[in-house]
């Protein structure tokens, strides 16, 4: 339309668009305090481990580490499912704005007057330049891949911590880790099926 939008429309756009931009700097800050608890936990216990590794009987230090990279490996694998679920509203928040929020209001608007979508600006503050979407994406799987990785590390120092007190891996220490690794993955799966499943939704209310 060549016709000027009306107050009512601009509005409507405004209050939309920033309960949408609320909700999503919302999760992203709730991700990054996730984010913080499953580090900052793990770089002290590494920083210990690794100062008494000299100092301690290596008995006593396994007897110590072993359950901490165990239960510590379960616990962070937990945490990190939930990290990933939060990507679910996160995606359906901005797919909302982009297939429904934004055309409806360049449907009403003239051309001087339409707005550009940007999904990387949902993440930062508006006074805050906002970089482009190939950094902001790379930041957001830079924070699961490092997650991801973390899990591993658990899972590799539990085993070595086992092997250098000559505790051979049995079906049980197996079954342990399988969990920990059908979970890992299950959730990289999901998150795909999500951004899927998002996609195809947006492009259905499009046709309509």
């Amino acid at each position: 339309m060549n016709e000027a939008t009306t107050p009512g429309e601009l509005q409507q756009f405004l209050e939309e668009n920033s309960q949408i931009y609320k909700k999503v700097l919302l999760l992203k800050r709730l991700k990054n305090i996730i984010w913080l608890m499953l580090w900052l936990p793990t770089i002290a216990m590494t920083s210990y481990i690794a100062y008494n590794h000299t100092t301690m009987d290596p008995q006593a230090l396994a007897d110590l580490a072993i359950p901490l990279l165990k239960w510590g490996g379960l616990v962070c694998t937990i945490i990190y499912l939930a990290y990933i679920v939060l990507h679910v509203p996160v995606v359906r928040a901005i797919y909302h704005a982009k297939s429904v929020v934004f055309p409806r209001y360049n449907a009403a608007a003239s051309e001087q007057e339409q707005k550009t979508f940007q999904w990387q600006a949902y993440f930062y503050r508006p006074e805050r330049n906002i970089p482009g979407g190939n950094t902001t994406a790379f930041i957001l799987g830079a924070k699961v891949v490092s997650l991801f990785l973390l899990i591993i590390f658990y899972q590799f120092s539990w085993i070595h911590a086992l092997d250098r007190i000559g505790v051979a891996l049995n079906n049980e220490h197996y079954s342990f880790m399988g969990f920990i690794d059908f979970a890992l993955f299950s959730s990289l799966i999901l998150f795909a099926v999500v951004l899927i499943f998002t996609r195809v939704s947006s492009l259905a209310t499009k046709k309509r």
